[in-house]
């Protein structure tokens, strides 16, 4: 069970420095940290539940002032999460900023820790602590007769995705790999003794290669190389459809489950895209261990096309706020009323002038 800490703020003088000295007021932490709505912060994140219940040989869930503090920290300084530690225990300010009220050398917690944190706080409950900072930021204005002379810019851009550089032969070469190596491990765990594949392993990954490795292979070579890797695909779920119960192990079945679910997609989607001469499909799956992954098309000059989910975002006084988010593909300018409505909600008046 998540237990609420005291929710006074400390003062920079009650700090305590084991090698002596006081904090500065005038430091950026020590101004963030009077400025960020921590109460709103432990509320939201104690109302995510999912705590393990307090035992007595147990540790207690971590505050979730250090929990959000220390991802704010890792964004604004640009860290990844083992030197996020690391700057946490060599800096004074930013403890004070978590809400420590002594200096600490060790790390606070694990590493491995951040991406639950990070799980913990939705995309709605970040929307939710970004507007309530900038509300303590910027305190309404009243209206004047010629309305309010804000500016609100409005822009769409794709967040890339850490993903290679999709294509559908190299996509269909994955299926493959992967339907090969659960039909080993299904071998391996129930002790199979009859045929694996129907079909030689090296010569179905030469047939791949002959084409991915040419600089630009024509397009009647890449149709045939993706034809013959969509057999292949195909071949292995037959294998494996085929096994009976007592071949199909559980652990094993539930473990590559989602997997081979992605992988039907997959093989439905080329099939389609092959009879049709089409290459866009509904939902195109362009990744297999990140299957929400759209196209999005954004028509640039050096990169027409982007994986990654698409946002919607409007700039006001220097402060970023997320009007949409969506893996798939969408027109930027339903978003325009919605926006302009917000800035209303948070001034009292619509904006000047939209940039957009």
């Amino acid at each position: 069970m998540y237990r609420k800490s005291n929710r006074a703020q400390l003062s920079i003088e009650e700090f305590y420095l084991p090698f002596g000295g006081q904090l500065l007021a005038d430091n950026r932490w020590v101004k963030m940290a009077k400025l960020m709505p921590w109460d709103m912060i432990e509320d939201l994140y104690a109302e995510t539940g999912g705590f393990v219940e307090d035992k007595k040989d147990g540790r207690p869930p971590v505050k979730a002032r250090i929990a959000f503090g220390a991802n704010y920290i890792k964004e604004q300084e640009g860290l990844t999460d083992r030197e996020t530690l690391q700057y946490i225990a060599e800096n004074p300010y930013v403890q004070y900023f978590l809400g420590l009220s002594a200096f600490e050398t060790k790390p606070l917690f694990d590493h491995s820790m951040m991406a639950r944190f990070r799980k913990r706080f939705t995309p709605e409950m970040m929307a939710k602590i970004n507007e309530e900072l900038y509300r303590r930021s910027n305190p309404p204005k009243p209206p004047d007769d010629g309305g309010n002379d804000g500016t609100m810019i409005l822009d769409a851009t794709a967040a890339p995705a850490d993903i290679r550089y999709p294509t559908d032969l190299s996509l269909l070469n994955e299926c493959r790999e992967n339907t090969e190596a659960i039909i080993d491990e299904f071998w391996e765990a129930s002790g199979i003794s009859r045929r694996r594949q129907f079909y030689n392993r090296k010569k179905a990954r030469a047939k791949y290669l002959k084409v991915a490795k040419q600089r630009r292979p024509r397009k009647q070579q890449i149709k045939q190389a993706i034809k013959e890797q969509l057999g292949f695909v195909e071949k292995n779920l037959e294998v494996l459809d085929s096994l009976s119960p007592e071949e199909c192990d559980l652990m094993v079945w539930l473990k590559h489950l989602s997997r081979l679910e992605t992988i039907r997609k997959v093989l439905k989607q080329q099939k389609e895209m092959m009879q049709t001469g089409s290459h866009t499909v509904e939902e195109r799956i362009v990744n297999l261990r990140q299957p929400h992954v759209r196209p999005i098309v954004r028509g640039k000059v050096n990169a027409p096309v982007e994986f990654g989910q698409k946002v919607s975002i409007s700039v006001v006084d220097g402060y970023t706020f997320i009007e949409k988010q969506s893996w798939d593909n969408f027109g930027e300018g339903i978003t325009l009323i919605e926006s302009a409505e917000k800035y209303k909600e948070r001034h009292g008046v619509y904006p000047k002038a939209i940039l957009v």
